[in-house]
């Protein structure tokens, strides 16, 4: 898995789901994943 914060999941999701619809199979996606889920550590999404 990669350890990444909220936003890069929703930068992901969005990315697959705009896959499935617009991009022709010999294209190729990238999504940047800026963030770091170390600060979610300490809060109760991870409990």
């Amino acid at each position: 898995g990669i350890f990444c914060g909220i936003s890069c999941g929703a930068a992901v999701l969005g990315m697959l789901d705009y896959a499935q619809r617009d991009v022709a199979r010999d294209q190729q996606l990238l999504a940047i994943l800026a963030d770091t889920g170390e600060r979610y550590l300490s809060t109760e999404l991870w409990v």
